[in-house]
């Protein structure tokens, strides 16, 4: 009993000492974390660093302001072309497609002609009749102008109009200036069942085909020009004043065309300004100058770089 009695006293000796020792070893290296941490320094929130400047020598001189500005691609020439007759299509050119190139008086289309070659043939006829009739008239006063010659009688006043059958000659040369006009209309129709390019275009859109009935209500096809096209750049209206427009057969400013998606070095279309459009753009409150830019298509000079219909172009 005594001994058991003194053991319990020892081993909470010990437990309190290991406890005691762990505590002190933790705290040890609570200390030691806290003092191998590194210590923060405060520093500006402004670095300051020195100013980098370009330092160029001021030189005296004239130098020509350069505007720049947005503008819309447009066409010049934009049609929708239609027949002057009424008739079937009967020919269709391969290059009647949208995209296609045509040169002006090229034929694309052909309307059915039998009709109209039958109506010349009529009008050739009637015309021969005519001419004729006229023929016989002319005989007529000259037989008149000898009989009376062969009476030894002058003729006098309103009887002479009369004798030598002036009304009838007046109305046989009507008869055949009629007749020769309805011949010349047969013919322009007839000639109008080729419809030909009235200018060098670009089809944009066809509208009939092989066995399309058409008539002058009908549209064949949309055409554009390829010869020119016009840029409408909207600038504001305080730099009116340094632009040139056209008078006295002067030219007007130059004007610089890129298209944004080119690359610099594909290079830049030349315009000039031909006209100032009156009206300010009533979202935007700009004053819209027209540029001229001729072979937009790069078809005479293939090294210059295209600029298309509704484009967004940078001018400058």
């Amino acid at each position: 009993m005594t001994t058991e009695k003194t053991a319990r006293p020892l081993n909470r000796f010990y437990t309190l000492v290991i406890i005691t020792g762990i505590a002190a070893m933790a705290a040890f290296l609570i200390s030691r974390i806290y003092a191998s941490e590194p210590t923060a320094q405060r520093e500006d929130a402004v670095k300051k660093t020195p100013m980098l400047v370009e330092v160029m020598q001021v030189q005296r001189g004239t130098f020509t302001p350069g505007i720049r500005g947005l503008g819309n691609v447009q066409p010049v020439r934009d049609i929708m072309f239609a027949p002057r007759i009424s008739g079937q299509v009967v020919e269709v050119s391969d290059r009647f497609m949208p995209g296609s190139l045509i040169k002006k008086d090229e034929v694309f289309l052909k309307i059915d002609p039998s009709d109209y070659q039958h109506q010349v043939t009529q009008m050739e006829s009637a015309l021969h009749q005519a001419e004729s009739a006229l023929a016989i008239e002319l005989g007529r006063r000259d037989v008149a102008e000898k009989e009376y010659a062969l009476m030894n009688r002058e003729i006098t006043g309103g009887n002479r109009a009369l004798v030598l059958r002036e009304p009838q000659m007046a109305a046989a040369r009507a008869t055949v200036q009629s007749a020769r006009a309805a011949l010349d209309q047969a013919r322009s129709e007839l000639t109008r069942t080729r419809i030909k390019a009235p200018f060098d275009a670009q089809i944009i859109s066809p509208e009939v085909n092989l066995g399309s009935q058409v008539d002058p209500d009908t549209p064949l096809a949309r055409l554009i020009g390829v010869d020119e096209y016009r840029v409408v750049v909207s600038i504001p209206v305080v730099q009116l004043g340094q632009i040139k427009f056209p008078e006295n057969g002067e030219s007007g400013s130059r004007v610089n065309i890129r298209s944004p998606g080119n690359r610099p070095e594909k290079g830049f279309r030349r315009g000039r300004v031909t006209g100032l459009i009156g009206v300010l753009d009533q979202t935007t409150r700009l004053a819209r100058v027209l540029v001229s830019v001729k072979d937009p298509l790069a078809l005479r000079d293939r090294s210059k770089p295209k600029i298309f219909v509704n484009s967004i172009v940078r001018a400058e």
